[in-house]
């Protein structure tokens, strides 16, 4: 070999070609977790990891055009959800996918209040339960803090990380 040749050993593949998809024009890795989530009738799912894990498109691609997409970048409803829950979904009838939940503690309360109504209703007319509200988050610890209390048992846990 000489000076400036390359003999570069082959690149080990790591992603299995059986999980990828192209999903709006991009490629998609479909995850282990891909076909609980889509089956599961848990009325809140929740997603949890570190930013730009692909929360979100992983949603996002399960839920396809049934789940109105939120995300709490926008600051006009990240205000709104902070400052009246309440209101605020009303503004959006279920099934919702709420990305970037760490934004607005005061929505899970809602949510909950929310699900047990629904879960009330539901009851009385003998009508199963689906999946309402899937959601992303990324800052663990305030996460857990809002979220222990008010979903307890009512949402499928889940983390990306």
């Amino acid at each position: 070999m000489s000076v400036g040749e390359c003999n570069p050993k082959p690149v080990k593949n790591f992603i299995d070609d059986s999980k990828l998809v192209t999903y709006n024009r991009q490629m998609y890795i479909k995850r282990d977790i891909t076909s609980r989530l889509s089956q599961s009738t848990m009325p809140a799912q929740f997603v949890i990891g570190p930013r730009q894990c692909g929360k979100s498109t992983l949603l996002s691609h399960i839920g396809e055009t049934l789940f109105k997409e939120i995300t709490f970048d926008d600051l006009q409803l990240r205000n709104l959800a902070n400052r009246d829950p309440a209101l605020f979904l009303e503004q959006f009838t279920p099934p919702v996918l709420l990305d970037e939940m760490q934004y607005v503690p005061n929505l899970f309360s809602e949510i909950k209040r929310q699900i047990d109504q629904l879960k009330k209703q539901r009851l009385k007319d003998g009508r199963a339960l689906s999946t309402l509200y899937r959601m992303t988050g990324s800052n663990q610890l305030l996460i857990d803090k809002n979220i222990s209390v008010p979903m307890k048992s009512k949402n499928f846990m889940l983390s990306n990380a």
